[in-house]
């Protein structure tokens, strides 16, 4: 059972990804929601504010709510299509069929004279793709909670703006336009109650598994598109970008970093990857022990009677009660309060690893007392 509690964490840390819809059972709106970061841009995150109990009403499927469902549909026989529904068929049919026609590399009608061959590939593949895109746009924002359609009528509308597709470059929005119309207006069925009311844990593995397939191929897309036709501006000249990684990849900076961590791959693989860990700690002073010898004044092979003479000097004589000027006095007092955080974290640091020396010995005396202590299948 769907739990509204649940379902408001998830839109409110996870919305933009629609995990809160595919909680709910409502796969293709989590793909929407994925594909459109948070449908539109955070535009239909914020709407599933005051959506989400009707979205939840609709998961569980009670008696009560099917009565109700079932009476509308014998009301009405095609359900109605709201104006956000509509522009989600734009924009969703826009966007799919930008991101599929952009695998196809960029052409020129240069390419014509010099290779017409590539050119007639480059072109019809990229039409068709484009077409494609808007097709399946359209079909997913059309099968969403309580309205399903099929993909004959999203496919007749782009067919009727084959011309303008085909025919002219700057007709890029007929396509997902004629294919929403005719969707809206002749392809939108009532969901059957029996799928509202089903519970099947095959089926959330099944939406599971279509939600992650459709974001990888989306994600993939988009690097394809953009490696083929994306630029970079090196010197006021457009390289593409394929040809800025290419070269990127053969200079000498990457070799040597490639080589680099290489290196510390076999070093901490052969040393073990606490030692990795160990070592960015020291190095990034995670624990502030570095600046706090260094507020000190002390090196780190200081013994701990020396850190703890050195903690009383500077504490006697940076104490606020010992400056009359009251500028001075607040100085002094912020001083203080560093150098007594320093002292604990010297303190704490040195503790915790007499505690870890001291359980590693323990471990390596009971290990040589009990020879036999790994031997458990004898």
């Amino acid at each position: 059972m769907a739990s509204l509690s649940v379902t408001y964490i998830l839109w409110l840390f996870f919305g933009w990804l629609g995990i809160h819809h595919l909680y709910l059972g409502r796969r293709n709106h989590a793909i929407v929601w994925f594909a459109t970061l948070g449908g539109g841009f955070g535009i239909g995150w914020l709407r599933d504010l005051w959506r989400i109990p009707s979205y939840v009403e609709w998961a569980t499927a009670s008696g009560d709510f099917q009565r109700r469902y079932l009476l509308r549909m014998s009301l009405k026989k095609y359900p109605s299509c709201s104006i956000f529904r509509l522009l989600g068929f734009f924009f969703m049919g826009f966007l799919a069929a930008l991101v599929f026609s952009g695998v196809i590399p960029n052409y020129s009608e240069d390419d014509w004279l010099s290779n017409p061959l590539y050119y007639l590939i480059c072109r019809w593949c990229s039409k068709l793709l484009y077409v494609c895109g808007a097709i399946l746009g359209v079909y997913l924002v059309a099968n969403i909670g309580e309205i399903r359609c099929s993909l004959r009528q999203p496919f007749m509308g782009c067919l009727f703006s084959l011309p303008w597709v085909f025919i002219g470059d700057g007709n890029v929005t007929m396509a997902p336009l004629l294919a929403g119309l005719s969707t809206k207006f002749k392809g939108l069925q009532w969901q059957q109650v029996e799928h509202v009311s089903k519970d099947d844990k095959t089926k959330f593995i099944f939406d599971i598994t279509g939600y992650c397939l459709a974001s990888i191929t989306w994600i993939f897309l988009i690097f394809i598109g953009l490696y083929f036709n994306a630029t970079v501006v090196v010197d006021d000249e457009r390289i593409p970008l394929r040809l800025a990684l290419s070269n990127f990849l053969k200079s000498d900076v990457w070799i040597r970093t490639k080589d680099s961590l290489y290196q510390l791959y076999k070093i901490y693989s052969h040393a073990g990857w606490k030692r990795m860990y160990s070592d960015a700690k020291h190095l990034f002073d995670l624990s502030g022990e570095g600046n706090a010898y260094r507020l000190l004044e002390l090196s780190k092979s200081a013994s701990q009677k020396e850190i703890n003479k050195q903690c009383r000097i500077l504490s006697r004589q940076y104490h606020p009660d010992r400056q009359k000027d009251q500028e001075e006095k607040v100085k002094a007092q912020e001083k203080f309060i560093e150098i007594q955080k320093a002292c604990n974290t010297l303190s704490t640091e040195r503790s915790r690893r007499a505690k870890s020396s001291s359980r590693s010995e323990d471990k390596n005396t009971r290990m040589k007392s009990d020879p036999f202590r790994k031997r458990t299948d004898l």
